[in-house]
């Protein structure tokens, strides 16, 4: 089978051009704002491109079986900063894929994220229950259930995946993600601050999010699913980290920044046959085995971080409000 994959040279596109290629013929569609080209398969054929190039996306929709469509700028701090990029990058180019995979008559499975269920404590949200625009808090998070809007009212053939908190080692090594800054900090013995502990949220291993979306693509699966290894709190989440770095310090500040605070069940894929297989123990350890082979020298350097390496220096701004970034972004 024919797969395009929009970001597949991203935090979770790196693992799931890997898992693809073995057994289906792949093209990447990247802008590459990050680098990673050489780090995908040598059997993926890349198309460096950018998402929002309307004749680009007709010309590779038409010539594959299925778009995975992963690329997304991803962060409220970076969505905000220009909002009409981000609607641009995140709605329109959805918006227009939904379309062309309509008229060509291809299937379209998309990357979500659980973040669409905003504030709803006390229940494990399931995919049928009841969201509007309202629901989400950011702008990130609405672009993303826009988007879903757009494939479900345009396509038949479709999967959407709605992604927990995302964490764990991709050749696109990312620390602005929170289990990966925990561990990062817990190694290194630094403090970790936490702002607010009592959200909870569902967690998902990157291995994990890419076979979801390769068992999804494999079973031929359609509709809404919610993918995620548990639900915990943020001071849950770091107890257990601590479990495997004792050293670990952390406080809790007053000041709350994120107010997503929500579970999500997994019954639906659950039920299929869809099973995550990473703990928090084999993050860790696949971390620290980074750190101790020299693997990563500098985990505080921007290119680690979506948001710092893009907003660095002024050529990188122009980039993602001209080219537009593909790929996926921060989800802490």
């Amino acid at each position: 089978m024919e797969v395009l994959i929009t970001g597949g040279a991203g935090f979770i596109g790196q693992l799931l051009s890997r898992q693809l290629a073995n057994s289906h013929e792949v093209t990447v569609l990247d802008n590459f704002l990050y680098g990673n080209k050489t780090a995908l398969p040598e059997e993926v054929k890349i198309v460096e491109g950018d998402v929002r190039d309307l004749k680009l996306l007709l010309n590779e929709i038409k010539n594959t079986d299925v778009v995975i469509h992963l690329a997304s700028i991803v962060g409220d701090e970076v969505s905000d900063l220009n909002q009409d990029a981000t609607i641009g990058i995140n709605f329109l180019s959805t918006n227009s894929i939904a379309h062309l995979c309509n008229i060509y008559g291809k299937k379209m499975i998309f990357a979500s994220t659980t973040s669409v269920y905003g504030n709803n404590p006390g229940k494990d949200m399931k995919e049928d229950d009841v969201i509007t625009q309202n629901t989400p808090l950011s702008l990130y998070a609405k672009t993303k259930l826009m988007s879903e809007s757009a494939i479900t009212n345009n396509l038949k053939n479709f999967a959407i995946l709605r992604l927990g908190t995302a964490f764990g080692v991709s050749p696109r090594m990312r620390f602005d993600l929170a289990v990966n800054l925990f561990m990062a900090k817990a190694f290194h013995k630094e403090k970790i601050t936490l702002y607010g502990s009592e959200q909870c949220r569902p967690w998902i291993n990157v291995e994990d999010a890419a076979a979801a979306f390769a068992f999804v693509l494999d079973n031929n699966l359609n509709g809404v699913y919610n993918i995620s290894w548990r639900n915990m709190r943020i001071k849950d989440l770091v107890e257990e980290i601590k479990r495997h770095a004792p050293d670990l310090e952390y406080e809790v500040s007053d000041k709350v920044v994120d107010e997503r605070n929500y579970t999500a069940s997994t019954e639906k894929m659950n039920s299929i046959g869809f099973a995550t297989k990473k703990e928090l123990k084999d993050t860790w350890d696949e971390m620290t085995h980074l750190f101790k082979s020299g693997a990563i020298r500098n985990w505080k350097s921007s290119k680690y971080s979506n948001y710092k390496y893009l907003f660095k220096k002024k050529e990188m701004q122009e980039a993602l409000y001209t080219k537009g970034p593909i790929g996926e972004k921060e989800n802490v």
